[in-house]
């Protein structure tokens, strides 16, 4: 038996996952097709106030999702549109069969559109419908971009919800309180955070003094970015992050130089708040801190201010005391939530 299904996946939830793994079990053979159209599915998401996802990122879930079964095969299909700018349902339904090549015994469906038009023009195949448990499973995909990804987040699966985190970094210059409040968000937020790994680092090799070369940014900047990749896998709708790459940019400039291709990984870098601690508290000396001064404190400061500006980041200030700092920073991340 050769079964296909087909949907959008725009976003992919739970009860995609019930109907993709019943036809697993239910065919010798599956096909599940992504179908897409990128000025359609871009103008969608917009009405719907969502977040617009690459077709590559909806195949990449189903590819996580069937990779130990050997039966499946992923499709990538775009849509056509006719004249007046409406999906040809009918036109796609036989792309989509020509494509695949082979005769369809069983339909597993998850666009009603072309369903019938299957129903329509290639009788035999039979529809499963009534496995999809649509009473456990009533949520849809037009639903949760209307409503809000974490407004659903129960019925977003694992290999998706790490696309829809929001991340939220706090950034500064020495002594400034980022790793106290990263770590006392994260656990009121009760969700994961990153460590600044350049700190870390230098730790495990023992000190600061006298170790830096050029290629240890690169290193700690690589480092950093593949921690964050490893968090946003397990975190609870929100990472929050200890430093980035530009705070790695402004160290390298302090001790060795400016490094072009940290730069160069900055520009793809995308958070979606920033946090900025103004140096405004107690200097603390730890045995790895360096410019203590308050002048320094204060030219550094403006210095790593002036290259988020550069960027174009914006970003939200915060000082006073740590209470007042904490209370500022829900606000924001409460915000940033709603969005």
């Amino acid at each position: 038996m050769t079964g296909l299904i087909i949907g959008k996946y725009l976003p992919m939830h739970m009860g995609h996952v019930n109907a993709i793994l019943k036809a697993i079990y239910m065919c010798d053979e599956l096909f599940v097709v992504v179908i897409y159209n990128e000025e359609i599915d871009r103008e969608m998401c917009e009405n719907d106030n969502f977040k617009y996802i690459e077709p590559e990122i909806r195949t990449r879930w189903i590819t996580q999702l069937a990779k130990d079964v050997k039966n499946t095969k992923i499709i990538k299909i775009k849509e056509e549109v006719l004249e007046n700018g409406k999906l040809d349902f009918s036109g796609n339904t036989e792309k989509i069969f020509k494509t695949i090549g082979k005769k369809i015994d069983r339909l597993f469906h998850t666009d009603l559109n072309y369903y019938n038009h299957i129903k329509e023009k290639y009788s035999g195949i039979e529809s499963l419908i009534e496995h999809y448990d649509l009473k456990k499973f009533s949520i849809s995909s037009t639903q949760i971009r209307k409503e809000g990804i974490f407004n659903h987040w129960d019925n977003i699966p694992t290999v998706v919800r790490p696309y829809f985190v929001k991340k939220i970094v706090i950034v500064g210059t020495e002594s400034s309180g980022k790793s106290t409040l990263t770590k006392h968000l994260a656990k009121l937020y009760n969700t994961n955070y990153v460590e600044e790994y350049g700190r870390a680092l230098c730790e495990k090799m023992g000190g600061y003094d006298g170790i830096f070369t050029p290629d240890l940014f690169r290193i700690i900047a690589y480092g950093h970015k593949m921690a964050e990749f490893k968090e946003i896998n397990y975190s609870n709708k929100i990472l929050f992050i200890d430093t980035e790459i530009i705070v790695t940019q402004y160290f390298s400039e302090l001790l060795v130089g400016k490094d072009p291709l940290l730069d160069i990984i900055a520009e793809r870098d995308h958070y979606d708040l920033w946090i900025y601690l103004e140096p405004d508290i107690e200097w603390i000396t730890d045995g790895y801190r360096t410019y203590g001064d308050e002048e320094k404190r204060i030219q550094n400061n403006n210095k790593l201010k002036k290259m988020l500006d550069d960027r174009n980041i914006e970003y939200h200030a915060i000082g006073g005391s740590y209470i007042e700092r904490i209370t500022k920073a829900i606000e924001l991340v409460d915000e940033i939530m709603k969005k």
